[in-house]
């Protein structure tokens, strides 16, 4: 039987039972009003009871005939979901209460036990809404083409900024400063990290470290270069919020023409720049990720020195851009 078929029969239940006890009640009322043994004093005690039964059970009629009693039960839902009486559930009911609301709004007519796609779900959004999120996230991608030693290579300086709060103020450490998967093709000049602040603090030494996979590679870059962070952990740990303005230039062979970027917790306002500041006539085509779907890339606006993607909407984990770059000689 669903929910809904049990929650009616409940519903019929419930009204048949407010009928019967108050056409009860009301015989008894008048049965006490116009009780006919006993002293005056008795008669009145018993008539007054008499004429409260009848009261209370009109009034329960009427109540219910006239749909009151919903009305006040729906009142007093609308009140205890307010703000104010939420702050004052235990972490636990409020828990049970999300729950609750989620099936009722997804799957109210099924009833699959506790292993159902909406507790899958529950789990899910509470380890992604969990520690911090970007409440902002721009990038500026300047792209140009550069010769070194009689080759070409495509150099990308990218400045990036992001701001992350903590969900509910306990203390965070923020992940991965800067990794990036790139195939090696200037010794020294591969990842350049030219400047780093923390909250405005300008850090300084930063080493970029080189990690080669020795097994099976996860896309067809093998070689991961990062950000060695060790003698900075502490001014990236927070309880409130951080701020990360970094800028750092890559080189890639002329034919890696593919640039991607994920964000690694959910994201209220996402935005990329490109910028094409070589001679050489520049291109971006081939959205991909978030505007995978978005055929006509309404969210693609054109600049003057290139194009800009921006969601103004929360995205999750894993969302981002991918866009090859066209180079036309």
């Amino acid at each position: 039987m669903s929910n809904e078929s049990k929650n009616n029969n409940e519903s019929k239940l419930n009204k048949a039972a407010i009928f019967g006890i108050s056409t009860i009640g009301v015989l008894l009322g008048v049965l006490l009003c116009i009780f006919p043994w006993g002293t005056t004093k008795l008669k009145g005690v018993l008539f007054n009871i008499g004429q409260v039964c009848i009261s209370i059970s009109v009034g329960s009629l009427l109540l219910e005939w006239f749909g009151y009693v919903n009305y006040t039960r729906k009142r007093m839902c609308e009140v205890l979901s307010e703000n104010e009486v939420l702050r004052v559930l235990s972490k636990k009911r409020k828990q049970d209460l999300k729950t609750a609301i989620l099936n009722n709004l997804y799957m109210p007519n099924k009833d699959l036990g506790e292993n159902n796609i909406v507790s899958a779900i529950d789990s899910e959004m509470d380890n992604i809404l969990k520690d911090y999120y970007y409440k902002e996230y721009i990038m500026y991608v300047d792209i140009s083409v550069e010769i070194i030693d009689e080759n070409k290579y495509i150099k990308k300086t990218i400045r990036k900024i992001y701001c992350a709060d903590t969900i509910n103020g306990e203390k965070c450490k923020l992940g991965k400063l800067l990794e990036i998967q790139m195939n090696p093709v200037l010794d020294d000049k591969t990842l350049l990290l030219k400047e780093l602040k923390i909250n405005d603090e300008r850090i300084e030494d930063i080493v970029i470290k080189r990690n080669d996979n020795t097994g099976e590679p996860r896309n067809h870059y093998d070689t991961i270069f990062y950000a060695d962070t060790s003698k900075i952990i502490d001014k990236l740990e927070f309880s409130d919020s951080i701020k990360i303005d970094m800028t750092y230039e890559t080189y890639t062979d002329i034919n890696d023409k593919v640039f991607s970027n994920q964000v690694s917790r959910p994201c209220k306002h996402y935005c990329i720049h490109f910028n094409y500041t070589d001679k050489i006539n520049l291109d971006l085509v081939g959205f991909g990720f978030m505007t995978s779907e978005n055929t006509e890339k309404t969210r693609v606006v054109r600049t003057l020195n290139g194009h800009m993607l921006r969601f103004m909407s929360w995205i999750l984990p894993g969302d981002g851009v991918m866009a090859a770059i066209t180079i036309k000689e």
